[in-house]
């Protein structure tokens, strides 16, 4: 559970049997929680300075470990761990407004090097923003049968 306390965002722990509550992390800012069923780390996405990254505390949670930084606008979110867990889904959120669910093997990104994650993840949202602006061409294309707009004209108005 999460906590605002003067405006940072603790991260607790609760046992609802014995009403013991225990607290985690100090500021850690982390929300989207899940729990890997197979060795209960701790998976979230943290938002600092406008940019979120995926998270992770291996049980018994003593620290947090960003594994992916993702580009400003981008943002993870409702995540899902398949009870194998080996996989997890997510919505992928761009600036554009745009979204995806995504598919993250957690097995290759805890053996992979982050940066190259971080440049498979940059690359799908640089690789999704191209075809956007492909398709709104085409689309204002048709619109205008084919007409190029002025320099500087820009729809919509």
């Amino acid at each position: 559970t999460t906590h605002n306390e003067g405006g940072y965002r603790d991260l607790w722990t609760v046992d609802i049997q014995s009403r013991k509550s225990r607290h985690l992390f100090k500021d850690a800012r982390i929300g989207n929680l899940a729990i890997n069923p197979q060795n209960h780390a701790l998976w979230g996405v943290q938002i600092r300075h406008s940019q979120s990254a995926l998270v992770m505390s291996s049980f018994p949670y003593q620290k947090i470990s960003p594994l992916i930084i993702l580009p400003v606008g981008t943002i993870l979110g409702h995540l899902q761990i398949h009870p194998n867990g080996k996989s997890m889904l997510a919505t992928l959120r761009r600036g554009s407004g745009e979204s995806e669910i995504i598919s993250i093997n957690l097995i290759k990104l805890l053996k992979e090097s982050k940066e190259i994650v971080e440049d498979l993840i940059v690359a799908a949202h640089n690789d999704a923003k191209s075809k956007l602006k492909k398709k709104t061409s085409e689309e204002i294309s048709k619109v205008t049968g084919g007409v190029s707009l002025p320099p500087g004209f820009k729809l919509p108005f």
